[in-house]
């Protein structure tokens, strides 16, 4: 019986290196003879080489992660049926397909290969909004094998793994290449828009603000402001482009009564020797504007490394008479701790807890905590992302006094608009 089950035992073990125990692909080393066979047939195989980057499954999780890889690869699958679809190893998440030739289509290049694969992903990726913020989240090359009887089988389709991961790999980085240059020319020629959307007290729908929100004008590479700042957070362009919104955000705003600017940073640029200058006081105060007059939105999805200089930079900014708001407040790495800490004067309820709250318990859990919290801290809440009536009613039955949304307002370019949804 013991020899019996370790027999078992060491073919489970055996199992598991030739086929994915999550999918249940077999790894290129289950697929050597077929491989082999089609190789001596037709003289050529197209190698396809796919992979999700390692950040997608940081931001969206393991569970969804590994259900969207295993919808990837069924579609893929399922669109090129002339290919032998294999894992690189078990568990790796990297995808290989050796492509026959097309007998109904022989002149078929790799490129139209790539671009298929690329049309599947992007379609199966396209209903999660965080991914556009974290573009590029995936991989794709290829690469040739080609018979050649004076060299080992088995390397050369090694080599030729080898050579399309390489090939995806250029690939990423002239796209990223291209990117950067474009976000360069778009920071140096000013190509941006700047739009405003009104911030309503939701008792008498007064205005009591405007969020300066900017936009990358006709832009191929960064089709929305999301994956426009999430890009720029890789690059050493953050700096130059969050100096060029916030200039622009006060130079496009019109002093009308008593309105506050709200304008959007990342935690790194509270850094920016420029935030503390003469010249931007002056900007400020060429517009009929003083420093209370401003709002900085700091968001709270990236994570703030070294605490103790963010918040002395913090208070230097309050010092200099701006307000402090926490953006994105409930999705991100702050600690109800460290927000304390920090003081602010609003705090910026994220759309994605706002959303369907009237039906959903657990988010009006979160906020029945968040509301007498702020209110012991001397902070406002501000409910994001407001879109229908039953939502609004429910914030407002909780006791969120101030909130934007499109139900409310939609984001306008200059001159600011007052109206507003009487809902």
């Amino acid at each position: 019986m013991d020899r019996i089950n370790k027999g078992y035992i060491d073919w489970l073990r055996y199992r598991t290196v030739l086929y994915d125990p999550l999918t249940g692909i077999p790894t290129v080393e289950a697929k050597m003879d077929d491989i082999r066979r089609i190789l001596r047939d037709r003289g050529r195989i197209l190698v396809l080489y796919f992979s999700f980057l390692e950040k997608l499954e940081r931001f969206i999780g393991r569970e969804n992660f590994d259900s969207l890889f295993i919808k990837a690869i069924a579609r893929i699958k399922s669109s090129i049926e002339n290919g032998i679809l294999c894992l690189l190893g078990s568990g790796s998440g990297e995808v290989i397909m050796f492509v026959e030739p097309d007998t109904k289509n022989s002149n078929r290049s790799a490129e139209s290969y790539k671009e298929e694969i690329e049309r599947i992903i992007t379609d199966t990726l396209k209903n999660s909004s965080i991914v556009s913020a974290i573009e590029p989240v995936y991989r794709i090359g290829t690469s040739y094998l080609i018979f050649d009887p004076l060299i080992k089988f088995e390397r050369q389709v090694h080599n030729a793994i080898i050579m399309s991961i390489s090939d995806a790999i250029q690939r990423e980085e002239s796209i990223r290449k291209k990117k950067v240059e474009e976000m360069e020319w778009i920071i140096a020629n000013n190509m941006l828009v700047t739009y405003y959307q009104s911030i309503v007290n939701l008792e008498d729908y007064s205005i009591i603000g405007f969020e300066a929100l900017n936009r990358a004008k006709d832009s191929a590479y960064f089709p929305n402001a999301e994956y426009f700042f999430a890009f720029a957070l890789e690059t050493d362009l953050l700096f130059d482009l969050e100096r060029l919104c916030r200039l622009n955000a006060v130079r496009n705003f019109e002093k009308l009564d008593d309105y506050r600017l709200f304008i959007n940073f990342a935690p790194k640029s509270i850094y920016d020797p420029e935030l503390f200058s003469e010249n931007f006081l002056e900007e400020i105060e060429n517009k009929g504007l003083s420093p209370r007059s401003v709002v900085f939105e700091i968001t709270e999805r990236l994570s703030v490394i070294d605490f103790p200089s963010f918040k002395e930079a913090i208070d230097r900014l309050r010092g200099m008479g701006f307000g402090i708001a926490i953006d994105d407040m409930g999705t991100g790495f702050s600690t109800l701790q460290s927000v304390a800490e920090i003081g602010p004067d609003f705090l910026k309820y994220d759309m994605a807890l706002v959303r369907n709250i009237h039906k959903d318990h657990i988010k009006q859990a979160i906020l029945e905590t968040l509301v007498p919290f702020a209110e012991k801290i001397n902070a406002t809440i501000i409910a994001e992302g407001i879109e229908n009536p039953e939502d609004l009613k429910t914030l407002k039955s909780m006791g969120v006094r101030y909130g934007q949304g499109f139900l409310l307002s939609h984001p306008k370019p200059p001159p600011l608009s007052l109206e507003i949804n009487r809902v």
